[in-house]
C-alpha cells in the first residue's frame, strides 16, 4: 500500500489511502493489492466516480483482489456514504470506521495509523496471534496484553512488523521454523519438535507466537 501511494497526488491519497488500501488489503498479497489500487488509480480513484462506476467495471479493476465480489460491494457502499456524509473523506475515530461496510476493528486501527498518523492501538494481531502469557484467548485479549508492556511509540512499528513475519517466515502453509527464532518456544501444533525452553530464562516479557487460521469478514 506504502509504495502504491507513492505514486498518486495529493487528492488521490486521500481517498486510496484512508479507505481503498484498506478494503483491499484484507486476505490480499501486496503484489495484488498494489496492481488493483494502480488500476482504480488509472480508472479515478474518487468517491464521486466509484459512485457512478458499474458493479461488473469496479469487479474487473479489483480482480483477483480475495473476496473481490464482496469488496465490490462495500466499495460501493462505503463510497456512498462518504460522498453523503463526509464530502468523500472518512470519519477520523475508530467508533467512525468501524460503521462503514466491511472494516472491522482490525482495519480501522490501521486506517487510524496509516491515514490519520494516530495510532489508536497495535492493529495487526488477527492473522499470527501473539500469546503474551497472561491468559489472553483471543485477539481482543492479546491486543490489550501487548499494550500493557509495549511502550506505545512502538505500536506502529510491531504491527508492521509483523505484517513482515507472516508473508515471510510463519506462513499460513508451510511455515518457515527452520530458520524462525521463535521455533524453540513455538506451540503451533507440533511444526518443531525440540523442548520448549523454560520462560525464566528469558529477559523481558514472554512472547509466543503460531498460526491463527481463521478467516473473517465484517459485514
Amino acid at each position: 500500500v506504502r509504495l502504491v501511494l507513492r505514486c498518486c497526488n495529493s487528492h488521490q491519497v486521500r481517498f486510496v489511502l484512508r479507505f481503498c488500501s484498506v478494503t483491499l488489503t484484507n486476505q490480499t498479497r501486496d503484489q495484488v493489492t498494489s496492481a488493483a489500487l494502480q488500476r482504480l488509480r488509472a480508472h479515478g480513484c474518487t468517491v464521486d466516480n466509484i459512485v457512478n462506476t458499474d458493479d461488473d467495471t469496479l469487479g474487473q479493476l479489483i480482480y483477483p483482489v480475495g473476496f473481490w465480489r464482496t469488496k465490490v460491494k462495500y466499495l460501493k457502499q462505503t463510497s456512498v456514504i462518504l460522498q453523503r456524509e463526509f464530502r468523500g473523506d472518512i470519519p477520523n475515530t475508530v467508533e467512525g470506521l468501524v460503521r462503514l461496510p466491511g472494516v472491522g476493528p482490525k482495519m480501522a486501527h490501521l486506517a487510524m495509523d496509516t491515514a490519520w498518523h494516530q495510532v489508536s492501538d497495535i492493529g495487526r494481531y488477527g492473522s499470527y496471534t501473539v500469546e503474551v502469557r497472561s491468559g489472553a484467548k483471543n485477539p481482543e485479549e492479546t491486543r490489550k496484553a501487548l499494550e500493557d508492556w509495549l511502550p506505545r511509540d512502538l505500536w506502529s512499528e510491531i504491527c508492521w512488523l509483523l505484517v513482515g513475519f507472516g508473508q515471510q517466515v510463519c506462513l499460513p502453509v508451510n511455515p518457515l521454523c527452520s530458520v524462525c527464532l521463535n521455533q524453540h518456544s513455538c506451540p503451533s501444533g507440533g511444526l518443531v519438535t525440540t523442548a520448549l525452553l523454560d520462560p525464566t530464562d528469558c529477559q523481558g516479557p514472554n512472547l509466543s507466537l503460531w498460526i491463527e487460521c481463521t478467516l473473517s469478514l465484517h459485514p
